[in-house]
């Protein structure tokens, strides 16, 4: 685990911005090697991809402030430093759709087409993130002594801040308790899904616009879902028994549950 890969003088180089740095321009070069094949032009899935990372940083850091704003609210500067991670997916993705379909009404290409022609990069680039995360030592788990792992102090990852703020550790123990690495358990549950889809895309099912972002829809939030139950959480930050990112699954997998029936029964009517 190591938060800072490399240090040139005052320059630091993070591994969460890293990494997802990593994960984004991997998503990217497979979508614009399959766009073509969507009726989706390179130049636009680059337009688009630009203005999504800007748009999808900034909701996932609204969404992360606002469910942690205690951490903000007495030093609000660290709002902007985002290269120590701290970003919510759902964030994300409500920005990132806005500005999709903003993007595209302007460009006056297909929505649904578009999706589909991103759906492939997404899971993998999500994959390569999540690495950045275990690294950088945020989205952790729930303690185990049994499948967890211990987080070093070295530049004082939020894990190992966390623990000794709740009094579980002694301010300069060398580790953490161990916590379920739940960063990984991400980064494979997105790698799966990666396949999935791109399985799906090889096997000559695809039939109808949309079908594959849905499907990618609802496989991540099925993940996500049920990864959320060994991460951590303060108690304050559930909803009854779920986490907001469970809620938020949920009413994704409702949503492209029914956007997909909606779409295959059109699809059938037209043959």
């Amino acid at each position: 685990m190591h938060r800072i890969l490399l240090e040139i003088g005052p320059l630091k180089v993070y591994a969460w911005g890293t990494f997802v740095g990593i994960g984004f321009l991997v998503g990217l070069y497979i979508t614009t090697l399959l766009s073509e094949k969507f009726g989706i032009k390179k130049n636009d899935v680059v337009d688009i991809a630009l203005y999504l990372v800007i748009s999808g940083i900034i909701g996932a850091r609204v969404a992360f402030v606002i469910a942690n704003w205690k951490l903000y609210a007495k030093n609000p500067i660290k709002i902007f430093y985002i290269q120590e991670g701290g970003l919510v997916f759902f964030g994300t993705l409500i920005f990132g759709l806005i500005t999709a379909y903003l993007i595209v009404k302007i460009k006056k290409i297909d929505f649904w087409r578009t999706a589909d022609a991103f759906s492939i990069g997404i899971p993998i680039g999500i994959a390569i993130g999540r690495i950045g995360c275990f690294l950088n030592g945020c989205c952790w788990g729930k303690i185990s002594y049994t499948f967890g792992l211990k987080f070093p102090s070295t530049h004082n990852p939020p894990v190992y801040v966390d623990q000794v703020v709740r009094g579980l550790i002694k301010p300069g123990a060398p580790y953490t308790l161990p916590v379920i690495p739940t960063q990984l358990l991400h980064s494979l549950s997105a790698f799966i899904v990666f396949l999935l889809i791109y399985r799906f895309y090889k096997s000559g099912k695809y039939r109808f616009y949309g079908q594959m972002f849905l499907l990618l829809t609802i496989y991540y939030s099925i993940g996500r879902f049920l990864v959320e139950f060994l991460r951590y959480y303060p108690p304050q930050k559930h909803i009854g028994p779920f986490t907001g990112s469970q809620i938020l699954s949920i009413i994704a997998i409702i949503w492209a549950v029914y956007e997909y029936g909606r779409r295959k029964k059109n699809y059938q009517n037209q043959q």
